[in-house]
Formats: structure tokens, sequence, C-alpha cells
């Protein structure tokens, strides 16, 4: 006879606690008014611990779903100042006169996307969101033919609604 794999019931789980992952709990947090206990599984030992690169910022999704306080605090860097667009050769690189519409960054903040991991964990929690650090999702619970949750190291987190955030590396997407 087997031992069943302890149960854990959420009302959401979200596998992923980068930007993508958090700003989904945020979300959830805020519509429910805290009134769903939302769980956000982090392979990493801390929020942002598997997030290593920077990035240009487009903030508009961010100010929507922040507070302009919360917004405020965000560890974000300078703005670029200059755009500027080339054609590569294997030999050469050729300056175009004009950067396409949707390569310009001029105004835009740098950011350090662990840093904002970090952040956006901070205002995550404060919203009654739990994020479980070290947590690794190992397979899909399945009940019938839907997602009933992900199943981890021993524990199986059952949820009518499971998100996978986990990035393009991930275990179960």
């Amino acid at each position: 006879m087997h031992a069943s794999p302890a149960q854990l019931k959420v009302d959401a789980v979200i596998v992923g606690a980068g930007p993508a992952g958090l700003a989904c709990a945020i979300r959830l947090a805020r519509v429910s008014a805290g009134a769903l206990r939302i769980l956000v599984l982090e392979k990493s030992a801390q929020p942002g611990g598997h997030l290593l690169s920077g990035a240009v910022l487009r903030p508009e999704a961010l100010k929507a779903l922040l507070t302009p306080g919360e917004f405020a605090a965000l560890p974000l860097g300078p703005v670029i100042v200059r755009d500027s667009f080339h054609a590569l050769t294997p030999a050469r690189s050729f300056r175009l006169p004009f950067v396409p519409p949707k390569m310009r960054m001029r105004g835009l903040p740098l950011v350090s996307v662990a840093e904002l991991g970090r952040a956006l964990a901070q205002i995550a929690a404060t919203l009654g969101v739990e994020i479980l650090t070290s947590q690794t999702a190992d397979a899909l619970v399945w009940k019938n033919d839907r997602v009933a949750g992900v199943a981890t190291a021993g524990e199986a987190i059952l949820a009518p609604v499971t998100v996978l955030a986990e990035g393009p590396a991930g275990l179960l997407s």
C-alpha cells in the first residue's frame, strides 16, 4: 500500500514568481479583495532568484496594475536617452537613418528583472498572496479532462485555477 501525497487546497495556484506570475497574483488578489487564497510557487530560494536579465520596460501595464505609490517604489533604472538602429553584416555595421517604430526605446526605463521580481513579490505578499520558495512543480494534477492543480515533491496543490507562468524552460508548460 502506497502513502498518498499530502494535499493542499487553494483558490488559485500560480507556478512561477517572475513578473508575469506575480502580476497575475496581484491582479487576482485585488479583484477578489482578499477573498481568495492565492499561492505562488517559485523554484528559487527567493523571488527574483532565477531572473537574470536586464530589460527595457514599457511601463503601461504595470502602471495600470499597481497603485501610484507602488509604481513609484519600483526599482526602475535610468531612461534611455538615444535610439540608434544598425544593420549588421559579417564584417561591418551600418547605422540606419531611422528606427522602426516598434524598436523605439527613448524615454523608457531600464530595469533589472530580478529586482523587479523582488519588488512585485513584496507587493503581492502585502496583498495576502502566499509565495512558497524553493518549490518546484513536477507535474500537473488532472481531474478527468481538466487541470486540477500541480504536484510538488510529496504534495499535491489543488486549485480551481492553475496558472503556468514558469517561463520558456518550465517543466509543466
